[in-house]
């Protein structure tokens, strides 16, 4: 869609490609994702009015979304728009877990249990019994925490948490996905303003309560 156009998705599962000028998009009754060029660093996204307001930070152009949550970017990157701190905490467990974004259908699925009452932890479990997983876990419990923290924070766990994760995990106090579960917990209450500390939050993950 180029300057000025206005969008409204359909009934079905549509795929709108923005970013040649500045638009709007609106989701409609079915399910709908927004496709932009480049990567999230190419981005800032801002909320006016309940509506996420994405803008391309070379070319200016600008992207009102509303009743849609996640763009699609290149190279697998993704902005992610949660509706609460339930949603957050997936979308950052996607991150925590495999080191990547969140794609769109896994998302949803994932997201309609969180806000049926499916617990974080309940859902991490799922995670680390997913193939995906599995071929990438082969590393020891400091190695683990230490990814969990670069891929939630962008850096490794502190001494204390590392030593206090891996005797966990060691004793069987908790597991992998209870250290997931916790971990990508505290990363959507920073995003939501409920906890300080962690200023910078790997991923483009934004609360918007109205967003749909």
């Amino acid at each position: 869609i180029g300057h000025g156009d206005t969008v409204v998705a359909g009934a079905g599962a549509d795929t709108i490609v923005a970013g040649a000028g500045d638009s709007t998009v609106q989701g409609g009754t079915g399910y709908a994702i927004v496709k932009l060029g480049g990567d999230e660093d190419d981005y800032n996204v801002s909320v006016v009015g309940g509506h996420a307001v994405v803008k391309n930070l070379t070319s200016g152009n600008t992207t009102d979304i509303s009743k849609i949550q996640f763009v699609q970017l290149d190279n697998g990157d993704a902005l992610i728009f949660a509706k609460n701190a339930a949603e957050a905490a997936v979308a950052q467990l996607y991150e925590a877990t495999f080191g990547r974004a969140a794609d769109a259908n896994g998302l949803d699925y994932w997201f309609d249990l969180a806000n049926a009452g499916v617990s974080l932890g309940t859902i991490a479990d799922g995670f680390v019994a997913s193939n995906e997983y599995k071929a990438m876990a082969s590393v020891n419990d400091l190695q683990f925490v230490n990814s969990v923290y670069s891929n939630t924070f962008g850096h490794a766990a502190s001494t204390a948490d590392a030593v206090r994760w891996t005797m966990e995990l060691a004793a069987g106090k908790v597991d992998r996905a209870a250290v997931l579960a916790i971990v990508t917990a505290l990363a959507a209450q920073h995003l939501d303003g409920h906890a300080s500390g962690e200023a910078t939050i790997v991923g483009s993950i934004t609360i918007i309560g109205t967003i749909i």
